[in-house]
């Protein structure tokens, strides 16, 4: 009889054993998910808080496209964001006295094999210069 009753705690280990297993692979996974996305997140605000404080700033806003962007370029680049195509991600317009200035560029992260996860960022600043 005794051995009937430690067979049935033996199993009831096991199957918690299983249970932890499951749990602690399920923590590893999201945070390894978390590991790898979250650099992009931060590189995007610091990016666009870079733009907000450009289109705000009356000197710059009214320099051309080009002066903009290698102004943008400058600025990530002390941000230590590298690797950045900013002639496709920036779309700049200066009309009738207003400045647009349309952000958007998307990120492949590989995930495992042959899938990746896509993060799309879109973001849009308008000021009007007077």
């Amino acid at each position: 009889m005794a051995k009937g009753g430690d067979g049935m705690h033996l199993h009831k280990q096991r199957g918690s054993f299983l249970g932890w297993f499951i749990i602690v692979a399920l923590i590893l996974g999201a945070s390894s998910f978390v590991i790898r996305l979250a650099p992009h997140y931060i590189d995007h605000r610091t990016m666009r808080g870079i733009l907000e404080d450009m289109v705000a700033d009356d000197r710059i806003a009214r320099e051309n496209a080009a002066a903009f962007r290698r102004t943008f370029g400058e600025r990530l680049q002390i941000n230590n964001i590298r690797g950045f195509n900013i002639a496709e991600a920036l779309e700049i317009e200066a009309r009738a006295g207003t400045l647009t200035v349309d952000f958007s560029y998307e990120v492949r992260e590989p995930l495992f094999g042959n899938a990746d996860i896509i993060l799309t960022f879109e973001e849009s600043f308008e000021r009007v210069l007077r």
